[in-house]
């Protein structure tokens, strides 16, 4: 009897151990796929566009989407935009920002493909153009 308890409890060790490596391995070959479709993506826009020299100076690496969810960044983002005084909130940034969390939140309830991660990654990054131009 003891040692079944010892066997479950080295499986459950083990399973804490080797399941966040999965995620890890699961987000970085989610980045590197993501990167990939991120710098075939921009070949076509000019040298100095704003996605081209972003991702340029980003390495190409998703800034706002990751494979489970929105990152922190995105996440600051947004609501930073909404707590923003100096912003109408029927304005055309505040109610971009919130169609883009709405847009997010369909595409990671739905288990949305890389594709719609990434175009949804540029269009928060148009967001972050225009609230900081």
């Amino acid at each position: 009897m003891r040692t079944i308890k010892t066997y479950k409890l080295i499986a459950i060790l083990l399973f804490a151990i080797i399941m966040p490596r999965m995620t890890i391995a699961s987000e970085l070959e989610y980045q590197e796929v993501a990167s990939e479709i991120i710098m075939n993506s921009l070949q076509e826009q000019q040298k100095n566009g704003f996605l081209k020299k972003m991702y340029r100076q980003l390495f190409f690496v998703p800034v706002w989407m990751h494979e489970k969810g929105l990152s922190v960044a995105a996440n600051d983002l947004f609501a930073q935009i909404q707590e923003d005084g100096t912003l109408d909130p029927n304005g055309k940034l505040s109610k971009d920002a919130i169609l883009l969390q709405n847009e997010a939140k369909k595409i990671y309830t739905n288990n949305g493909s890389i594709t719609q991660k990434i175009d949804l990654e540029f269009k928060i990054s148009q967001l972050y153009e225009a609230y900081t131009n």
